[in-house]
């Protein structure tokens, strides 16, 4: 096995840095779209969700921690999982994100594992496209 994925890297080299945008900007658009509208209008769902699980290729686990800027070295490893926590504190939302169960340290928010979600989601806002399919058809 080890031999036919080094076979395959050195032919089609996976770099998750490499467009990132374009590859992972669905899957975060969904998680920010779910939860801008949970914060906008928390009267229509006063509980929010308990718990939502998407399901994406292993590989969209890479493209999106190189889209939030924090790709451990190296790649991650086979059938990793990312876990993004909301959570309100008084009138503010707070943001934990997590890889295999690891929190991890966030650049946008001066490397805590704590941000909060305004000052995050104006980072991130900058770097999806919501325009991935003209992007990708163009």
């Amino acid at each position: 096995m080890y031999q036919l994925d080094a076979f395959f890297n050195t032919i089609i080299s996976i770099s998750f840095t490499w467009n990132s945008t374009l590859y992972a900007s669905p899957f975060m658009n969904t998680i920010l779209q779910n939860w801008v509208d949970y914060i906008l209008n928390p009267i229509t769902n006063p509980l929010g969700p308990k718990y939502s699980l998407l399901s994406a290729h292993d590989t969209t686990v890479g493209y999106a921690l190189a889209l939030l800027g924090i790709l451990p070295p190296g790649d991650p490893p086979y059938a990793s999982h990312m876990e993004f926590e909301l959570w309100k504190q008084d009138d503010r939302y707070l943001i934990l994100i997590a890889l295999n169960g690891k929190y991890l340290e966030l650049p946008n928010c001066n490397n805590n594992i704590m941000c909060e979600f305004s000052q995050w989601y104006k980072t991130l806002s900058l770097l999806t496209n919501d325009q991935w399919q003209t992007v990708c058809y163009s």
